[in-house]
């Protein structure tokens, strides 16, 4: 896989490792093998949260990077609350796994009551929050340095002095290497433009179709994330839209009546948009995890993944696909 470089000058993988998936309890096991799996296709960055897995994300991945931190580099974020009794709520999901395999439509009632006992609250950057966050991060993870720390969801309004001068104070005593924004993309913008010395790297989602983030004149490292994410939509726009999708298909030079070339082209399209940049990668199954790390050389398919979001984008909207388009 295609190395980039860190602001701090060290070199990473161009695709990151999302842990959003990383669940913990009786799927430990599991998410430690998905994690070598990605290793093995040559991932080298991954990313976690206190608020990730129900809590235990970060402690995972710090019993995977163990033996090799020197050779991975890590994003933990801090603002949203680790949930109350992390390893219980792993357990109780595992336990109701199966019930919901028998019974579908207990799908979401059962993660509702997950969530609301997760005890997740609003986001906090407070002094003495930060500083408790950030020392648990680095117990979890297990490791006495971390490559990135995002302010994890933050608003212009929740900056402050101090907030500033302790995260730089982290940068200059070696316990992290740099620090940026983990937020949606409007607070992200708003971030990069009142606060740049806070927001010299930005972590936000991108898919195909979406506009470029308003960021200049500013040029922050970027990661971005969510690339597939509206895979369904598309392709029940480009099924809807037989004859705009066959010319598509003629202009790109690939089938998007094919599912798997569908995916294969809005991956290559993150990569386009985002050259210099991490692209996370959230799946469970790894085969798609190793087809992502070879899409990530193959010009070819990235050169036609960014002319599908561009031809995408110049005939639909974003809010509203499978709306009226003007394509010939």
């Amino acid at each position: 896989m295609k190395t980039i470089e860190l602001p701090h000058k060290t070199k990473t993988s161009r695709l990151g490792f999302g842990g959003t998936i990383l669940k913990g309890g009786s799927g430990r096991s599991e998410n430690l093998r998905m994690l070598n799996s990605a290793y093995e296709a040559g991932f080298r960055h991954y990313d976690v949260a206190p608020s990730y897995g129900l809590g235990v994300a970060e402690s995972i991945l710090g019993e995977f990077i163990a033996p090799i931190r020197s050779h991975v580099t890590i994003t933990t974020k801090v603002g949203l609350p680790r949930p109350k009794n992390p390893g219980l709520l792993a357990q109780l999901r595992g336990m109701v796994r199966p019930l919901i395999s028998f019974a579908p439509s207990l799908r979401r009632k059962l993660g509702r009551s997950v969530q609301r006992m997760s005890g997740s609250a609003a986001t906090r950057f407070d002094l003495d929050f930060v500083k408790s966050s950030v020392d648990e991060s680095f117990r979890e993870l297990k490791t006495d340095y971390i490559d990135l720390l995002l302010l994890h969801e933050i608003t212009p309004e929740q900056v402050s002095d101090e907030l500033y001068s302790y995260v730089q104070s982290l940068v200059n005593s070696g316990r992290i290497h740099a620090f940026g924004v983990g937020s949606y993309r409007h607070e992200a913008e708003r971030v990069v433009h009142q606060c740049p010395n806070l927001a010299r790297i930005v972590q936000t989602s991108w898919s195909v179709g979406d506009k470029p983030l308003l960021l200049e004149p500013h040029t922050p490292f970027r990661i971005t994330h969510g690339s597939i994410r509206k895979f369904q939509d598309i392709q029940n726009w480009l099924v809807s839209n037989k004859k705009l999708r066959d010319t598509l298909s003629k202009n790109i030079g690939y089938d998007l009546s094919n599912p798997d070339t569908l995916g294969d082209l809005m991956m290559a399209a993150a990569l386009s948009e985002n050259r210099s940049g991490i692209v996370l990668v959230s799946s469970t199954k790894i085969n798609r995890l190793r087809r992502h790390a070879e899409i990530s050389t193959n010009e070819s398919l990235i050169t036609a993944g960014s002319k599908f979001n561009s031809l995408f984008s110049e005939y639909t909207n974003e809010n509203s696909i499978g709306g009226q388009t003007n394509l010939k």
